[in-house]
């Protein structure tokens, strides 16, 4: 079955229907989406999207293609946060040279300060499916202007000319933004003002993600490469959130000794490497729990934890209720 739908409602409503994704299964709702071409996409292949400001749009999509083949997207300069909900990891190829690896629940976060070309692999029949937003440049210097914050001129003077990719981290802020985009309960304009705000709420958790690590990286003694460093060690970390590199593998990634990596990793994050790990495998969980309808232990194993008793005591430990609370929780 498809996870769209289309009515001639406006605003916007998304639910995944894999078993694997994101969201609680549910009756596809999704308002003006587009079905893709028959040619290279199989039946229920969809996309919507939506400008909820003038440099702000919204997307989601959700498709599988007749064969293996290669996608490609030209850019104009812009920030790019995009977020999959279903999908095998795969890789971007950006301009011909650079190519970055991109996972399923993992959001991330381009910067394109040029006209840039990005290439993807889509194999046949997989079904890949992704929340997306693009901020123009011209949005960022509104946001800036207006607000005065100094995040906002930060990431203009970053982006300009560059292009990079920044592995944001699996917070359950984000995740649950996401999910209110998808779980749009209004109809009409109120649907449309609701993915308006969430998308805003989206750009807000961006920017106190950057002013968190900034403050980070103030308070300490270490040089710019070396918190670069322990952010690679952090973006490893969460590339492989079930299944770890060692801090061998780790200290020969970044090109750092165990022990000093250890150290510094604690002084930029606050915790050791393997308490960070904990943390976010936990936070993982907790998002896969309010969004999935799963077995308990199922999650557990999912993030990583080969016990089911020792992921609830982890988990209680952690958030001071048992994950079968969450259901009521978040209900």
């Amino acid at each position: 079955m498809s996870a769209f739908s289309g009515t001639d409602a406006a605003g916007g409503n998304f639910h995944s229907l894999e078993e694997h994704g994101l969201l609680r299964a549910g009756r596809p709702k999704i308002r003006k989406a587009i079905d893709l071409d028959s040619e290279h996409y199989l039946p229920g292949s969809k996309i919507f999207s939506k400008d909820v400001r003038p440099g702000l749009s919204v997307s989601i999509c959700s498709f599988m293609r007749r064969r293996d083949d290669e996608i490609a997207v030209e850019t104009e300069p812009s920030l790019y946060f995009g977020l999959m909900t279903e999908g095998h990891d795969s890789a971007l190829r950006v301009n011909g040279r650079e190519k970055f690896r991109l996972q399923a629940l993992c959001p991330v976060l381009f910067a394109f300060g040029e006209r840039t070309s990005c290439i993807g692999q889509q194999k046949l029949g997989a079904r890949c499916a992704s929340v997306a937003m693009t901020i123009s440049l011209s949005f960022v210097e509104t946001l800036a202007q207006e607000y005065g914050a100094e995040v906002f001129w930060e990431i203009l003077e970053k982006v300009r000319n560059d292009v990079f990719l920044k592995n944001l981290p699996q917070t359950t802020q984000i995740h649950e933004i996401v999910h209110r985009m998808l779980d749009n309960p209004y109809e009409g304009t109120l649907g449309g003002l609701h993915l308006e705000s969430c998308t805003l709420a989206l750009v807000v958790e961006i920017a106190r993600g950057l002013l968190a690590e900034k403050a980070t990286a103030a308070s300490t003694d270490l040089s710019r490469q070396e918190i670069a460093r322990v952010h690679m060690v952090r973006d490893l970390l969460e590339e492989n959130i079930v299944d770890p590199p060692s801090l061998s593998q780790l200290s020969r990634e970044v090109g750092i000794n165990p022990t000093t990596m250890s150290l510094h990793f604690r002084k930029v994050f606050g915790d050791s490497i393997f308490s960070y790990l904990r943390s976010r495998r936990l936070e993982m969980a907790r998002v896969l729990l309010r969004t999935q309808e799963i077995a308990i232990a199922q999650v557990g194993y999912r993030v990583g934890f080969s016990n089911p008793a020792a992921f609830a005591t982890a988990y209680r430990k952690h958030f001071g209720h048992p994950p079968s609370a969450e259901s009521r929780l978040t209900h």
